[in-house]
Formats: structure tokens, C-alpha cells, sequence
């Protein structure tokens, strides 16, 4: 390829040039010295010609040309002028074209441009015929991938697999002095975030839009809550929105200065903390740029349109979405978003925005926020800076434990070279012997009476023998605080609660606002004054071989090695009755499931909760197998990693199907699952708005009208989304390297 003339076609839209960017930009690094040439129309020329891996930029102007001929004043000289523009591409004999729009108009123009290597799609990914044009066909591995990942795959009719990109987007000096003459004029030096807002789409694109008030109402709240500042940026056509916008606020905002070009836009993107918006081009720019993105999705869809970079997606499941009627008056997928969805999400990021932003308690020189009676002393740096031993008090549920994993391995990420123990309950010692983050497992007995004393003073003696610098207790409990007092550890991290704030010394208060986010969130939290970890990722569970080997065996000894789909049911919930759908209705759920998809359903569960497990089969008949109580932690993870999918209560089950890549359909009652759901893309929550949930009750103590008003026909319309979207594949499971991958 050295010194080769690459021609790409990508000519409209904006939101697609963009996307197409990191393709073209890993081109020209792995062959620096070819040249490539641009084909586009005019809204995108100027945010190309700022690119310096772009030798040159071709304008289309497909538009002009329509319209003369339309007219029928200058027909002959639009023709002329087409026939000019393709001698031109002629001239400059091209070694290859890469057709990334993959349409008929893009098809002809890689033909007439005469190049003797014309790469495309094959039939199945491109449209209008366009695979007719390509000499060079590429077929992707799956049709329902990103926009940026289905580019990515075209490089490979070049011979060339992009598995790690670096993002980035070159912004002209000069559009960043005119930015920058804007925030030191409107913005003074503040320690809060800067939230950029962009509420407008293009006027094609005008039922991506989200509600307006909504959006005034949104800004009020990050202004209110998280002393934010934020920047309203606006395109063409787009102001007055804008301006209704804030006239409906009652906190103060900004209005970004007017833009020539999608690189001034750029700018401010580059110089926030958070991007919010729809799904429109410029949110691909604050994507490229590296600043976190919530992203509120209607009726587009949210894998084929992915930012990339650290994002949050905000949709809501409606019957007609994904979809692309532009005629739409409901936009019932938009309204349903609530302003509580957007907000929390953009709380999330900040939360783990690797990017530090002032006022918030991040770094490694943070402090903790505390309301204490008494004034506690900041965490020394010195103590902070390399501490040799780390306890973690770990919790003490099944599904908790697994969603504090990401905080164990963000903690090993700060400090890297510490010795990192995990204190926990025996029942849960498996669960944290193979995750590999953790140096040493320290397990003990949970006893009643005055048992836990003596149980609790000799563990004392063995931890202060090893002499820990630092403790973080994740649990809220007195008795877990109490644990690690006795321990004699210096410095002890945890949530501040009623009664124990004088076994620990730096408290962290458990506002409103940290008890609404999720748990995964909530945990990570208590880490935060300690350092940051570069990216986040999910709760994954890592199984030994011979887990696999033994839920292979089992699976051989059912006879259920034959390709058939395998749906888990786990019927019951350890935490209390309040949290478990009627036994019955799982039955003829299973039965339904079995006769339609010729599933078998696999019972999952406690010893105590085989008479469910029993009732449940009545209804299944040939179609069950009974596996309460037959399995240990790691052996069910392996199972469910085997299933196609899990149905289930709020349960510890959940979060391990969830944790080893299985899709769940998650049933709610009494719970909250924007606090306590599935962690991750692609679970249902199948749950009913009553005025008495969430109560949080082990026992209902009225008519379970949470639980009693799903029905079985929800949660089977559920159940068959999931497996339409699976189309009979195995499980998704985690490879070697942590990725989650459809096996």
C-alpha cells in the first residue's frame, strides 16, 4: 500500500461522515504514506479539510446539481459540470475506493471513478444494489453491530483488522481561539462541571428530538444538584428551540456562541465535562473527542447508533421502536424518557468520569465529604499515596458481592502493588478465591448468640497480626464496622450510618442522592477519595475450567448437548417472599416457553426452595429439570453461562447470569432495579408502577399487587423478544481477555 491513491466514499450525513472518521484515520496510520482522498457533501467539507490524515477533500454538490436539473434553467450546465467532476476522479488514478456509504449513488461513483480495486459491502450489507459496483465484497460477521465497528470491518478487503483505535479529532486553531474568547468571557473560573446540552437534530431528524421542557426542566436540576454549569449549543435553524428552552428554566445557563462550523462546535464539546443530547452528529464529535456522553435514544437504535468512548444510553422499550418513521406525532419511545432518566445517568458519569472535574471528589488528593458531629481528620497522603495492605470488608449477599466487584478491581488499579485481602462470609469465599484481583480470602463463620463475639475477637487477633494500613467496609451493617475496629487498622472507609460512626474515621454520608443510584455505583463510590481507575468496567464472575468442565458433564448427562435452547428459572429469592413471583404463573411461563421455542427450562435454586421448584415442573412436564440446591456458586455460573437466557426474581441468580454474559428477563416487585437490577445492555425489567413500590419488605404486608399484576403474557412477550434477538445462539460468554462475546 506504500504510496498508494485511496479514494473513500462516505458523502453524507454528518452523523455518518463522523462515524466513518476513526476507519479512515486507522487507514492512514498503518499506511502513513498513501493518500487519501475525500468524497462529500457540503454540510461535512469543513470538519474533513481540519483532518490531517485527509491529503484532500472533494466537495459533491449532488444537491445543486438536483435542483438545476429540476428546474431546467441550467440542466445542460449541471450535466456539463458532472461530466467535469468525473474526468477529474479519473485523472487522478485512484489504486482503490473504499465504499463505506454502500448505496447506488456511491456505487457509481467508485465505477466512474475508474479505480481498479473497488471495495464494498456484499448484498446483505449495503443497499440499492450497490454490491453490484464492488469487485471486493466484504461480508460482515454480524449485521446488528455499531456503525464504527460495521467501518471497521471494511478495512479488512485491505487486509487489515483494527482491534485497538485511539479516537481523536483535530480542531483548528483558530476555531479554538474564537471558543476560547467565549468561556473566558461567560465562564469564570469555577470548581463544578461543565455540562454541554444539545437539544436539536437536523430538520429531517426532528423526531429524534426529545421534549423540550423536559430539557429545561433536566438543566435545572444539574445547575440545582450538581452546581453544574451548563452551556445550551445550537446549529442552524436551531436558536429559537434553544431559547424556549432556557426561557422555561428557573436556574441560570448559557447559550453557546453562534458556530460556522461543526469544529467550533467541537471545541466546546472538547472543553465540557459532559455531553448531553440526542442521537445527532455532533454527539459523534463529543464522542471522537473523548468526553462522556448520555445519549437519549427514541426511535433509533442504540447498538447500530454507539458512541463511543465512556457513554450512558437513555431509552425507553416501547412495540415500535427501533424505527424510522419521520411521520411520527406520538413519539410515545421519547416521551416516556423522564427527566429522574436523564439525570441520573449524567450523575453516573460524573460519578466515574475518569476526567477530573473540579468540585467533585475525585484524584488522589481527595477528601472525604462527611456530616459528622465531630470534625474527622482528612486520610494523610502519606497513607494514601502507597498503602503495602488493603482490607475489604466484603458483603454479605450473593448478588452484592458480585456487584462490588468493580470497586475491588478499580481499588487494585490504584494501588497495584498493594497485598489486597477480602474479609467475608465463608458461604461466599469461592466467589472471591477465583477473582483475580484479590491477593488473600479471609472467610468467617456467621454465628447467632453470643458466638459472633468470640468469633469476632478471635478474627481480631489474626488480622491485626498482619497489620493493615487501610480498610474499606462496604457493608452498612454495625457488625462489619465492628469487625474491622477490632482489627486496630488506622484508616477505616465507609458509608456513615446510624450508631457506628465511631468505628470507622472517614465517614461518607449516605445522602438521597447516593442511595438512588445503582449498587455497582454505590459501592464505587466509597473508593473514590482513594484515587481514580481509568475506564469502568462490568461485574464479571471468572470460572475455573473445571467449572466449565462439570456444567459440561451435567449438561451431557440431561442430554442437553443437542443444540437446544436452554432458558433458566429461578423462582424464588432468598431476601424474602415479597420479592418472588406466583410459582404457577412460572410454571405456565416455562410451559409456554418449552412449547413454543422446544426450550428446556432449567430450575434454579436453594435446597428450601425445592416444593416450588416441584409445583413449578407439574406444569412442565418433559420440558424441566429440576437443579435446586445441586449446585455450589461457581458451579451455577457455569450453567447459566450455558443458558440462553434467565428469567427470574430480584435474586443473587440475577446478578451472576448477568455477570457471566446471559441475558435475563428480571421480574420486580417490591425492589428497585434502578438501584438493584441487572447490571449491562440487553436485559428486561418486567415491572408494575404501584404507589406502594419500592418498599423493600422481605414480607408483603397487604395484597402483593406488585407481583400480582404482572402477568404471564408480559413476561412472555419478554422472553420471546429476548430469544427472537439470541436467534437460537448459544449464551454469551466472557473469553480469556474479559470481553463479553457471543459464543
Amino acid at each position: 500500500m506504500r504510496g498508494q491513491r485511496i479514494l473513500i466514499l462516505r458523502l453524507s450525513a454528518v452523523g455518518d461522515v463522523i462515524r466513518t472518521l476513526p476507519a479512515v484515520k486507522a487507514l492512514k496510520e498503518h499506511y502513513p504514506s498513501s493518500s487519501i482522498t475525500w468524497i462529500v457533501e457540503e454540510p461535512s467539507r469543513a470538519l474533513l479539510e481540519s483532518q490531517p490524515e485527509i491529503d484532500e477533500v472533494i466537495l459533491f454538490p449532488r444537491r445543486r446539481w438536483a435542483g438545476e436539473i429540476r428546474s431546467a434553467r441550467r440542466i445542460w450546465g449541471a450535466i456539463g459540470e458532472m461530466v467535469g467532476f468525473i474526468k477529474g476522479l479519473r485523472r487522478r488514478r485512484f489504486d482503490m475506493v473504499l465504499d463505506f456509504h454502500g448505496i447506488l449513488k456511491s456505487g457509481l461513483l467508485s465505477v466512474l471513478s475508474g479505480s481498479p480495486r473497488r471495495i464494498g459491502f456484499d448484498r446483505r450489507s449495503s443497499k440499492e444494489g450497490n454490491f453490484f459496483f464492488s469487485n471486493i465484497k466484504v461480508t460482515l460477521p454480524d449485521l446488528h453491530i455499531s456503525r464504527f465497528q460495521k467501518n471497521f470491518e471494511l478495512l479488512r478487503g485491505v487486509g487489515l483488522e483494527v482491534k485497538d483505535f485511539k479516537s481523536g479529532f483535530c480542531i483548528p486553531v483558530k476555531d479554538r481561539e474564537y471558543i476560547n474568547q467565549f468561556f473566558n468571557s461567560a465562564i469564570p473560573p469555577l470548581r463544578r462541571p461543565i455540562i454541554s446540552i444539545h437539544p436539536g437534530t437536523s430538520p429531517k431528524t426532528c423526531f429524534k428530538r426529545w421534549m423540550p421542557d423536559q430539557y429545561s426542566q433536566l438543566a435545572d436540576r444539574l445547575v440545582r444538584q450538581l452546581k453544574a454549569t451548563v452551556i445550551f449549543t445550537w446549529g442552524p435553524g436551531e436558536l429559537d428551540l434553544v431559547e424556549g428552552i432556557q426561557r422555561g428554566m428557573k436556574e441560570p445557563s448559557l447559550l453557546g456562541p453562534p458556530t460556522e462550523s461543526l469544529t467550533q462546535l467541537a471545541e466546546i464539546f472538547r472543553r465540557s465535562h459532559l455531553f448531553i443530547g440526542g442521537d445527532t452528529g455532533p454527539m459523534y464529535i463529543a464522542s471522537l473527542l473523548g468526553t462522556p456522553i448520555v445519549v437519549i435514544y427514541g426511535p433509533t437504535d442504540p447498538v447500530l447508533y454507539e458512541p463511543l468512548g465512556l457513554h450512558k444510553k437513555v431509552r425507553k422499550e416501547v412495540g415500535c421502536n427501533p424505527c424510522r418513521n419521520r411521520s411520527c406525532r406520538e413519539l410515545t419511545c421519547l416521551k416516556m424518557i423522564t427527566v429522574d432518566d436523564v439525570f441520573r445517568a449524567a450523575e453516573e458519569i460524573l460519578c466515574v468520569n475518569p476526567q477530573p472535574i473540579p468540585g467533585l471528589r475525585q484524584g488522589r488528593r481527595a477528601r472525604v465529604e462527611v456530616q459528622r458531629r465531630r470534625t474527622l481528620k482528612p486520610i494523610p497522603n502519606s497513607a494514601i499515596a502507597s498503602p503495602r495492605r488493603i482490607l475489604v470488608r466484603g458483603v454479605n449477599w450473593v448478588g452484592d458481592t458480585i456487584l462490588t466487584y468493580p470497586t475491588i478491581q478499580g481499588l487494585k488499579a490504584i494501588f497495584p502493588d498493594c497485598h489486597l485481602t477480602i474479609l467475608a462470609p465463608s458461604h461466599l469465599a469461592e466467589l472471591w478465591r477465583t477473582f483475580p484481583y484479590v491477593d488473600e480470602v479471609i472467610h468467617f463463620q456467621k454465628r447467632k448468640g453470643i458466638g459472633f463475639l468470640w468469633e469476632d475477637l478471635r478474627l481480631a487477633s489474626s488480622l491485626r497480626e498482619k497489620r493493615f494500613d487501610l480498610a474499606v467496609i462496604l457493608p452498612r451493617s454495625f457488625h462489619s464496622a465492628f469487625q474491622v475496629y477490632l482489627a486496630r487498622i488506622p484508616i477505616r472507609i465507609g458509608y456513615q450510618n446510624r450508631g457506628r460512626s465511631f468505628l470507622i474515621t472517614h465517614g461518607i454520608s449516605r445522602t438521597e442522592e447516593v442511595l438512588r443510584i445503582h449498587r455497582v455505583l454505590y459501592y464505587r463510590r466509597l473508593i473514590d477519595p482513594l484515587g481514580r481507575m481509568d475506564g469502568f468496567p462490568p461485574p464479571r464472575i471468572f470460572l475455573r475450567d473445571e467449572d466449565r468442565r462439570w456444567a459440561e458433564e451435567r449438561l451431557k448427562e440431561m442430554r442437553l448437548l443437542d443444540g437446544r435452547v436452554l432458558v433458566g428459572m429461578n423462582p424464588g429469592a432468598a431476601y424474602g417472599s415479597a420479592k418472588c413471583w406466583d410459582p404457577d404463573r412460572f410454571g405456565e411461563l416455562g410451559r409456554r416457553v418449552s412449547s413454543k421455542w422446544k426450550a428446556t427450562v432449567l430450575l434454579f435454586g436453594r435446597d428450601e426452595e425445592r416444593p416450588m421448584a416441584r409445583a413449578i415442573l407439574q406444569h412442565l412436564k418433559e420440558g424441566g429439570t429440576d437443579l435446586t440446591g445441586r449446585t455450589g456458586l461457581l458451579q451455577l455460573a457455569a450453567l447459566l453461562e450455558r443458558c440462553h437466557l434467565l428469567v427470574t426474581n430480584d435474586t443473587g441468580t440475577m446478578h451472576v447470569a448477568a455477570a457471566v454474559g446471559t441475558p435475563v428477563v428480571a421480574i420486580f416487585g417490591s425492589t428497585d432495579p434502578l438501584t438493584t437490577g441487572p447490571w449491562g445492555e440487553g436485559n428486561i425489567v418486567v415491572k408494575k408502577d404501584v404507589s406502594c413500590s419500592p418498599c423493600s419488605k422481605r414480607i408483603c404486608p397487604t395484597d402483593h399487587r406488585c407481583m400480582k399484576l404482572i402477568t404471564v403474557d408480559e413476561v412472555e412477550e419478554a422472553v420471546g423478544r429476548k430469544l427472537r434477538e439470541l436467534d437460537g445462539r448459544p449464551g454469551t460468554m466472557n473469553d480469556e481477555r474479559g470481553t463479553m462475546n457471543d459464543g
